[in-house]
């Protein structure tokens, strides 16, 4: 099995945490912060919350809030036996910070979990560990996502064998290898009640894809759906579904230096459910984006033909350096982040 592959830093649970967690794990990290002096002592996870779908053994699925309150006077009590919940899937949000009284978000940290699968047969007990990856937190919010079934489920496969799963959800490892340089897919998690979860990592030795099957494994011997990986997709957080990120193809996005200004200029192959562009520039590379153009720039390409599109950024600083963004967003409201392209205008005489 593959090695533990980071290091792992103080996480909370955010403001439902209770006052007891939070000191057990300042003393703990205050121990172990102390002993290593490294330069992670100012980085910290939290997860910020969790939500979960639990099933029944009615076949019904409920996300909370949702599950309808039984109307007992037209039911008889002594009949009356509520669903017994069988499963829960839990979608957990991780955000990857600087400490201190002014944290920031830390981008391109993909997250990781270690899982332990215990079987027990006629020969034995087993068990297996592997590890559950996330995508790279983005540099926004620092936020990464992790979907797994909850802690301690277990069921029986159809050899007649039981297993369980368990891992630590406060006791994640910060991934040291760049995940940008993976290719990244996505596991579609489809329950038999209807509803649709997915979650993307960057397939860094194929352990989220061994990861979904895990997922998969424990679904179908539980009767409740499947998980399935797919390469080279991406998972649509608000609608659960995995989809070709490809549908808009991007073929260049240069910038070019005026007298102070600069001519932004990008083209694309095609454009599949494509509703425009905004443009971002920031002052450093990682620095913060401003949005520079007032509204959507409509999109004028198509699935067969793509289309040129140009901007100019007037009033800039000459002799100075400035970093763009392009974002595409399509008709899902999905966004996708292009560049840094830079540039630095300069007096010029054509």
């Amino acid at each position: 099995m593959h090695g533990k592959r980071g290091r792992r830093l103080f996480q909370t649970t955010g403001a439902t945490s209770s006052i007891k967690l939070l000191i057990l794990l300042f003393i703990s990290v205050t121990f172990s912060l102390g002993a290593t002096q490294n330069s992670y002592a100012d980085e910290i996870l939290l997860l910020d919350n969790e939500t979960v779908v639990d099933c029944y053994d009615d076949g019904e699925c409920y996300e909370p809030g949702e599950m309808p309150a039984p109307n007992k006077n037209a039911i008889d009590p002594v009949l009356f036996s509520a669903p017994k919940k069988i499963f829960s899937l839990k979608e957990m949000k991780y955000r990857h910070t600087t400490g201190g009284p002014s944290p920031t978000p830390i981008g391109a940290s993909s997250l990781g979990l270690s899982l332990t699968v215990t079987t027990e047969s006629e020969n034995g007990t087993s068990t297996e560990d592997f590890q559950h990856l996330s995508m790279p937190t983005d540099g926004f919010t620092g936020q990464a996502l992790m979907l797994l079934p909850a802690n301690g489920t277990g069921g029986q496969d159809q050899e007649g064998n039981t297993f369980k799963l368990t891992y630590n959800k406060r006791n994640p490892y910060v991934y040291a290898p760049n995940c940008y340089n993976y290719d990244v897919g996505c596991c579609q998690v489809t329950l038999d009640c209807g509803k649709q979860y997915c979650y993307s990592a960057p397939n860094f030795l194929r352990l989220p894809e061994m990861s979904c099957k895990k997922l998969n494994y424990v679904l179908r011997c539980r009767d409740l759906g499947e998980a399935q990986w797919h390469d080279d997709m991406m998972c649509d957080y608000p609608s659960g579904v995995c989809y070709d990120p490809d549908l808009i193809k991007l073929s260049s996005f240069t910038a070019q230096p005026k007298n102070r200004a600069v001519l932004l200029t990008w083209e694309t192959e095609s454009e599949v459910n494509n509703v425009g562009f905004n443009l971002y520039r920031s002052e450093t590379i990682d620095g913060e984006k401003e949005l520079i153009s007032d509204a959507l720039i409509p999109a004028s390409g198509d699935p067969t033909a793509g289309a040129v599109y140009e901007f100019r950024d007037s009033g800039l600083q000459n002799r100075k350096t400035y970093y763009y963004f392009l974002e595409d967003v399509d008709t899902a409201g999905l966004a996708t982040l292009h560049g840094p392209v830079e540039a630095t205008p300069r007096f010029i005489l054509w």
